[in-house]
């Protein structure tokens, strides 16, 4: 299973901080939303026809992040508890 690079882990508090307001996602114009770069995390390359749209795509990434997170935090505790004192 992979880890999270800094720049997703920094993406995770910025939204833990901010919140909703804190999503990458910008208006291109009337009806065309996108999820746009966030330093060194990559937007979708799909332009979404609502804003609602665009936010739920970002939170399904949020989700996969989180998830990933949980699993590397996990490992890390089966370690330590396996290490000898």
């Amino acid at each position: 299973m992979r880890t999270l690079t800094d720049d997703e882990h920094a993406l995770m508090r910025h939204v833990s901080m901010w919140g909703s307001d804190g999503y990458p996602i910008r208006q291109l114009s009337k009806g065309r939303w996108i999820w746009d770069n966030w330093r060194g995390v990559r937007g979708t390359p799909v332009i979404y026809k609502t804003k609602r749209e665009a936010t739920e795509a970002f939170e399904r990434f949020m989700d996969v992040l989180r998830e990933t997170y949980g699993a590397m935090r996990q490992r890390e505790a089966l370690a330590a508890q396996e290490a000898p004192c």
